[in-house]
């Protein structure tokens, strides 16, 4: 169960990047501002919530 939820989290984040990165090729029209903050904040996201997650839920 802990490395299932763990899993989770470590998709859903690469979904989000994947999602933010691609958009542009779908011509979904991001602000510029607002797609360096995804992109930040998904860094911040997989660095500090996954390994979070990681060590305490392992």
């Amino acid at each position: 169960m802990r490395g299932n939820a763990t899993e989770r989290v470590a998709t859903s984040c690469i979904i989000a990047k994947v999602t933010v990165l691609t958009a542009p090729v779908y011509n979904i029209r991001f602000n510029s501002g607002l797609q360096g903050f995804c992109s930040l904040f998904f860094d911040f996201l997989e660095e500090n919530v996954f390994s979070f997650f990681y060590y305490f839920l392992q």
